[in-house]
């Protein structure tokens, strides 16, 4: 059976290695849920611009009704002069829509690029804990043979043969 000290240290690395999966998984999650976002955020967006389109040409198309039965001719005058300006403050209200949708899912996308990176970042820290974790493990193994009671510990840190151990040993025997 391995002493406390080797499982102490297998089960650190472990929880280390688990750690940063979870960070990954996470952070993916994460990064997929702020992509979903940014598309629901550009569906609207568009729909918005288009009943805001569709808003200004009832407008237009109302203001003539009234102009023609009144008996105004509808290309000329000051009833083109209307309509021209309704129809550039509606285009303009439907670029600005347009803009701030554009800008949320933009930002949505950006958070995601975050979410993605900081997983990356998480995952490989929590891995190079691991490591790190392992390289301490393995610089207070003896530097020369000797007969422990801990099989591991029997083997010199410069001359360890992994495929040999992993057949005679584990580590949580």
């Amino acid at each position: 059976m391995a002493d406390p000290a080797t499982l102490s240290m297998a089960f650190s690395i472990a929880s280390s290695v688990a750690s940063a999966g979870m960070s990954i998984y996470s952070g993916v999650s994460n990064a997929n849920a702020a992509k979903a976002e940014a598309d629901a955020i550009n569906k609207q967006r568009a729909m918005d611009v288009a009943a805001e389109r569709r808003k200004t040409e009832e407008l237009l198309s109302k203001q003539q009704a009234i102009g023609v039965s009144s008996g105004l001719a509808g290309g000329t005058g000051s009833l083109l002069e209307n309509a021209l300006h309704e129809a550039y403050l509606g285009e303009m209200n439907a670029q600005k829509i347009d803009y701030q949708g554009r800008l949320a899912a933009y930002g949505k996308k950006q958070e995601a690029s975050q979410y993605t990176m900081s997983s990356i970042g998480s995952g490989v820290g929590g891995l190079l804990k691991g490591a790190s974790l392992f390289g301490d493990y393995l610089k207070g193994l003896p530097k020369t043979p000797s007969t422990s009671s801990n099989p591991l510990r029997s083997y010199s840190a410069t001359n360890w043969n992994i495929d040999e151990m992993s057949k005679r040993y584990s580590l949580l025997r």
